[in-house]
């Protein structure tokens, strides 16, 4: 009865985050540091690993899922370990790799409020058009509302199955992506309770479907490996292996990238990467809300501003927690300066029509792409051809 309980318990209790990924930036006592972003405080001491990033029942009471997940974790673990020591992996498992990254990325409890918001936001257009159609008039303030309301009522574990359905059906659809493990040998990466991260920088303007032409992934697995798959048909890289070291720069633009996309907390081995997330966002929001303050006094020196600044602060230490950088932290540099757009593909970023799909059929390109341009076609055709190749 007593194991028939346990088993019960670790059913219930539901990581988002495997444990097999936590337990990588924790100390021989299985704990680690956390910085709380909503607080935004950091944990003056380290915790266990076990206790954070899950939820009763997340993927459901049945089991179903939380087995499906563990077999992938079982899978995923023992080649983690493999890119961590620096040993080589084979294509299959290399593909094990990819597909752990993206049942990770739509298995956290920010994947659900990321696909609620998009609830919301496609609700409060469709409700004054059908309110119109009704002969009623809505105002977009109340329509806001609802449909905020309707999206917080969906329940979360039917959408995180949703998520993990979606993950089995497209399996297999990071495969063509290039992976490469970024090395920091000088510095921690952070990680966070949504630990993988997914740019484009070709397609800007929403190209971040698994299927998209430019899309990165960027996954830390140990405080010295980050995991990255890029499209090397649209990108060049300045790092081809972990033989080569990201600088500390670099790696504190990964982690700040971290903080962006994190829902609820950061953590880390060390104390020192979370303080210097910490201060480069209080500095970025904090400090510059209390510069506008003291200009707007009519003070005007630089230094005196600075101190004044620093004197409040120690005077008011509870001020960090009531102006939350968290909240309005919002992207503001290219965070992956070592990955660049080939040259070809260079005039076409951010423009509408230019993002396509990397499996498009080389044979049937889709009429937009020609308002785009001849050249652009053509330029299409070429990467769709190499990729084959490849």
């Amino acid at each position: 009865l007593c194991g028939k309980e346990n088993s019960m318990l670790n059913q219930k209790n539901q990581h988002y985050v495997p444990q097999s990924l936590l337990k990588n930036f924790s100390n021989c006592n299985k704990q680690f540091y956390v910085f709380k972003l909503l607080k935004n405080s950091i944990i003056n001491h380290t915790v266990p690993y076990s206790s954070q990033c899950y939820t009763n029942y997340f993927y459901g009471k049945d089991g179903k899922w939380e087995n499906i997940i563990a077999n992938y974790e079982a899978t995923a673990t023992p080649i983690v370990k493999k890119l961590i020591e620096g040993i080589d992996i084979s294509n299959y498992e290399e593909l094990i790799i990819k597909n752990f990254i993206l049942f990770q990325d739509l298995r956290t409890e920010k994947a659900v409020d990321l696909n609620h918001h998009m609830l919301a936001e496609m609700y409060s257009k469709l409700i004054p058009i059908i309110a119109q159609q009704e002969g009623l008039d809505i105002p977009k303030s109340r329509a806001l509302a609802y449909a905020h309301k309707i999206a917080n009522e969906t329940n979360r574990t039917d959408t995180a199955i949703k998520y993990m359905e979606f993950a089995e059906e497209n399996k297999d659809s990071l495969r063509d992506l290039k992976l490469i493990v970024l090395n920091s040998p000088n510095y921690e990466f952070i990680s966070s309770d949504h630990p993988v991260v997914i740019e484009n920088k070709f397609d800007t303007q929403g190209g971040l479907g698994v299927l998209c032409a430019g899309i990165i992934y960027l996954m830390p697995i140990s405080p010295h490996k980050c995991v990255m798959l890029y499209d090397d048909g649209i990108y060049d890289c300045a790092y081809k292996n972990s033989n080569n070291p990201l600088s500390i720069e670099e790696v504190k633009l990964i982690n700040h990238y971290q903080y962006l996309h994190a829902r609820e907390l950061a953590y880390a081995y060390g104390l020192e990467a979370l303080q210097d997330v910490k201060l480069y966002f209080d500095n970025l929001y904090i400090d510059k809300f209390l510069r506008d303050i003291y200009k707007s006094l009519g003070m005007i020196d630089p230094i005196l501003i600075n101190i004044a600044i620093s004197n409040f602060k120690k005077a008011h230490p509870e001020l960090p927690q009531l102006i939350i950088p968290k909240i309005y932290a919002k992207k503001e540099k290219d965070y992956i300066p070592f990955v660049s757009v080939k040259k070809e593909f260079v005039p076409y970023i951010a423009n509408l029509n230019s993002g396509f799909s990397r499996f498009t059929d080389v044979n049937d390109i889709p009429i937009k792409y020609y308002c785009v341009g001849a050249n652009y076609v053509n330029l299409i055709k070429s990467y769709l051809e190499k990729k084959k190749v490849n």
